[in-house]
């Protein structure tokens, strides 16, 4: 095994989901994103939507909406269609999304007869139908030159054997449909989907693993393993935030290590194989990908602001600045803080830009 590098005080981290603040250089503004946002489907024949195509509509282009009905009855329904239907009035703010998506405001819209689309002569209970609907955008009556949110709805039709009405609609969902016929009429919101890589510090000043939870995590089907899996299909999509000592970890796995058992003698590692695995994988996957380098190990900034400890938010900042690079061999950025939680005070985001901070990951 290779000599132990020198550490920094290792302290307990968590990551979270969080607004990221000024991280996205100028000129790289993603954008608007159209994915359907489904409501729990209502009705006898509920209405579930898996996909909704192009993610950036335009004029001339066609609308694909793809999805499954499914039979919530008791019994068997027959004659099952869909249709979509558009609604006349438009997203007004961003505060009517819930009520749309609740069915409290309305925006039912009108059918657009077109996609009548016949799924099943008979369903019976439990049963899903697949569905795909598509109609070209020119044909639906868009504004050609105002950018609006469009709402639009699935609605599923069929027979159903109750106090024999006869045919009505059976389930009905919403969607929304982001309309720019002219791109340069709005400036897009500018997003980053980091992917943080971090897990509990959990070694000896001496090197020696206090158990075994680092490797099972880069093992297969282990969380750091299928977190790096998840973004095979479109790496350059994310900007990965790695965590200096993480690497560090498994670069000293990946020759052989060692794990403190329950006696407290040591015991050779299992997984020093997974963790070259894991660390050539994501090589691969940061070759055209934005890296940025958190603080070593993640530490409880605030805690430690409280503390009196400001030192130590420095010297986690600075520890092992070269190591992502030598590990990784790409540029890295450096500058971003993440506290615990996505919670900071105004002291700690002091002492943060004081230790070289530049943009900070906050929750909502």
């Amino acid at each position: 095994m290779r000599p132990r590098r020198r550490r920094a005080p290792l302290l307990a981290v968590a990551a979270a989901t969080a607004l990221l603040v000024g991280i996205v250089p100028p000129g790289e503004a993603a954008s608007p994103s159209p994915s359907p946002v489904e409501p729990s489907p209502l009705g006898e024949v509920a209405v579930h939507l898996t996909s909704q195509l192009p993610l950036v509509p335009a004029p001339g282009e066609t609308l694909r909406i793809t999805g499954y009905v499914e039979n919530t009855t008791g019994a068997s329904v027959t004659d099952v269609s869909v249709r979509l239907r558009l609604s006349p009035t438009p997203v007004r703010s961003r505060g009517e999304i819930d009520q749309i998506l609740a069915g409290e405001a309305g925006r039912t819209g009108i059918s657009v007869t077109s996609t009548l689309t016949e799924l099943a002569t008979e369903l019976a209970p439990g049963a899903r139908s697949q569905f795909s609907l598509s109609v070209p955008l020119d044909d639906l009556g868009l504004p050609p030159v105002t950018p609006e949110v469009i709402v639009l709805g699935v609605e599923s039709i069929a027979d159903v054997p109750d106090d024999g009405s006869g045919t009505r609609q059976t389930g009905f969902t919403r969607t929304f449909l982001p309309w720019f016929p002219d791109p340069n009429q709005v400036d897009p919101t500018r997003v980053t989907l980091l992917f943080p890589l971090t897990s509990a510090p959990a070694r000896e000043g001496s090197g020696v693993f206090l158990d075994d939870h680092l490797g099972t995590e880069v093992a297969a089907r282990g969380r750091l393993r299928r977190l790096l899996e998840a973004a095979v299909a479109a790496p350059a999509a994310v900007a990965w935030v790695v965590d200096p000592a993480l690497l560090e970890s498994l670069q000293d796995m990946s020759d052989g290590y060692e794990v403190r058992a329950d006696d407290g003698t040591t015991v050779p590692g299992e997984h020093a194989g997974d963790a070259k695995a894991w660390l050539a994988l994501l090589s691969s996957l940061v070759v055209n990908a934005r890296v940025t380098a958190a603080a070593y190990a993640l530490p409880d900034v605030v805690a430690l602001h409280r503390a009196g400890l400001d030192l130590d938010i420095a010297l986690a900042t600075t520890t092992a600045g070269d190591l992502p690079e030598e590990v990784l061999g790409v540029p890295i950025d450096r500058g971003l803080a993440w506290p615990v939680n996505g919670l900071a005070d105004d002291g700690t985001l002091d002492a943060l830009r004081a230790a070289g901070a530049r943009a900070v990951v906050l929750s909502a």
